[in-house]
């Protein structure tokens, strides 16, 4: 089962990495701070896949948590180099608050 949690993350990542890099028009409706919740939800399903490709809990090993927050601001520098896109500070405190979550509440449902 592990292995089909890191094959999912893998594709879970290449996901995100296109999508950060794609061209979107904003919804002609907009709901206020959509694209926040939309980075909390991805973070917070990107927390759940990793914690279920390693045997021990996620909240114990800080490495992978750091790296995915590592990886959260790569994809706003990312979007800083695209002329289409921008870069926001609160996309990536939205993907912390989505890992943080995570982490406060979903380890302590398992048990």
């Amino acid at each position: 089962m592990i292995s089909f949690f890191r094959l999912t993350l893998f594709l879970a990542l290449i996901t995100v990495v296109y999508f950060a890099a794609i061209e979107i028009q904003p919804p002609k409706n907009k709901i206020p701070h959509l694209d926040k919740f939309i980075h909390f939800f991805v973070f917070f399903v990107l927390s759940w896949i990793v914690d279920n490709t390693i045997k021990e809990p996620l909240y114990k090993n800080r490495t992978l948590i750091v790296s995915l927050f590592l990886y959260s601001i790569g994809i706003e520098i990312m979007q800083f180099f695209i002329s289409y896109r921008h870069a926001e500070f609160y996309d990536v405190i939205a993907n912390l608050i989505g890992m943080l979550v995570y982490l406060a509440f979903i380890p302590r449902l398992k048990t």
